[in-house]
């Protein structure tokens, strides 16, 4: 769709993609397009990013499953580079989405089912927290959450060698993690440093627990086929954007 010219037109395509609700007011449009925009506050609770992708004509793709909106790229931690907040705007979480090859295996489709919930019965600080496992038509995904941080192995490529004793810090949490999960009867499969996330506050964290199987290395669906023109929409699942 054509990028917005105007304040109007802007906001039009807010209604249209779900983020803003039309019989709300989002302020006396009396500046240019670009003031309104990047003074985001005026159109609460879009945020830049959703902001700028409509600034370019896209509006497809921000509401999922009618309950998550993609609210920013910065979730790099956790490989998606997307993350989703509910409509109620509680704290973000990040999307891991099932490759749509397996999707089309019904039989890969049903173990991958079977494991995300054995998985989101697990409730460890070690381990990231499965919140919800849902779909929109072809699209099935797993709600977890949020780290703000990075993974072990993009902090050493970053900083260098950790120290001996952090290492083993590191490593003890990590195992922790692991041993509750094996308690539970689930086995990691693919465990190593960029499926391990530090936060900010040094606690090591597994990610894909019992799932690393399930999704292509470096997996990051919702942003690559955001950027590349693609979008998620209710029966417009990877629809290419020239088509609208």
């Amino acid at each position: 769709m054509p990028a917005p010219t105007t304040i109007e037109a802007f906001l039009e395509l807010g209604v249209r993609s779900g983020l803003l609700d039309p019989a709300q007011s989002y302020g006396a449009p009396t500046s240019t397009l670009d003031d309104y925009v990047a003074q985001t506050r005026r159109i609460r609770p879009m945020t830049r990013f959703q902001a700028e992708k409509l600034m370019h004509g896209r509006w497809r793709g921000f509401v999922i499953a009618g309950k998550y909106r993609c609210s920013n790229a910065s979730a790099p931690a956790h490989g998606s580079g997307l993350s989703l907040r509910t409509f109620d705007d509680g704290p973000p979480r990040c999307p891991k989405v099932l490759p749509l090859a397996q999707a089309a295996d019904p039989a890969s489709l049903k173990r991958f089912y079977r494991e995300a919930r054995a998985v989101a019965r697990l409730d460890h600080p070690h381990i990231i927290r499965a919140h919800d496992l849902d779909h929109e038509d072809n699209l099935h995904f797993l709600v977890l959450e949020f780290i703000d941080g990075c993974n072990l192995h993009d902090f050493v490529r970053r900083n260098g060698p950790i120290s001996p004793l952090r290492t083993a810090h590191y490593l003890r949490q990590a195992a922790l993690g692991l041993a509750h999960a094996h308690e539970s009867g689930l086995v990691h499969r693919d465990i190593k440093p960029s499926n391990m996330l530090l936060d900010r506050g040094g606690c090591v964290k597994l990610l894909d627990m019992g799932l690393a199987q399930f999704f292509d290395e470096g997996n990051s669906a919702f942003v690559k086929e955001f950027e590349n023109g693609f979008v998620i929409a209710p029966r417009t699942i990877w629809r290419r954007a020239s088509r609208r």
